[in-house]
């Protein structure tokens, strides 16, 4: 019938194992050269974990640090505006509130009120 026809095999598609056979048919310079490539292969892979880790813990702290300057800025505002309520004589515009101080005065308290609620 004819001869049977071989499949090409593409000059590129050379199928070689990672990790060379045991037989005695591979020099010791290749055996040799095999061992350092795994081994800074592996190498490579460590520093890069350390490396990422030193990063990403860097990252955190300066997270961290915003996240606490952050609070600190809120907590001094907080501060402030409680000053500033509970020390009412330090403002400019210094209207007594209170009816039953004789200093009194509705006519300044209906202004101040009228400035603040336009």
């Amino acid at each position: 019938m004819g001869e049977e026809k071989k499949p090409k095999r593409s000059r590129y598609a050379v199928q070689r194992s990672p990790v060379p056979p045991a037989g005695d048919h591979y020099s010791a310079r290749q055996r040799t050269c095999w061992v350092l490539r795994w081994s800074v292969l592996g190498l490579g892979v460590f520093y890069g974990f350390t490396h990422q880790r030193s990063i990403t813990s860097a990252q955190k702290a300066e997270h961290a640090k915003h996240e606490y300057e952050q609070k600190e800025k809120l907590i001094q505002k907080a501060k402030a505006e409680f000053a500033a309520k509970s020390n009412p004589t330090a403002s400019a515009n210094d209207v007594i509130t209170d009816p039953t101080d004789p200093k009194f005065d509705l006519e300044k308290l209906l202004l101040k009120v009228a400035k603040e609620n336009p």
